[in-house]
């Protein structure tokens, strides 16, 4: 099943999220980052990408890797980021057209 990828740019929360959803499993995974403020006025994570399970479970950082090959996204986590969302080390998305086209264009101001 082909998971969706959504978009959300809040300034008044400070914060920029990824959203992928798998509908039929009601599955998601939110890759955020806080704003960038200027230097020395952030917490150390909030200059790391925070990963949200389906809305409870949170890890900062936690992705090792990641590739966008064709349709498909992976994401290598952390032994402590696959524990605490309860993931495999390996996450694997297959992403419709529309989720594809916002992944390759967001992915990267994320992660990185």
């Amino acid at each position: 099943m082909a998971f969706r990828a959504g978009w959300i740019d809040d300034p008044e929360l400070g914060v920029r999220v990824l959203v992928l959803n798998d509908v039929g499993l009601s599955e998601t995974l939110e890759l955020q980052r806080a704003y960038r403020g200027p230097a020395g006025d952030q917490a150390p994570k909030d200059d790391v990408c925070c990963l949200v399970r389906n809305g409870a479970a949170v890890v900062y950082g936690g992705v090792e890797t990641f590739d966008l090959s064709g349709a498909r996204l992976t994401l290598t986590l952390t032994a402590d980021a696959a524990a605490t969302l309860e993931l495999p080390l390996t996450v694997v998305y297959d992403l419709d057209s529309e989720g594809l086209a916002l992944v390759r264009q967001r992915l990267r101001e994320i992660l990185t």
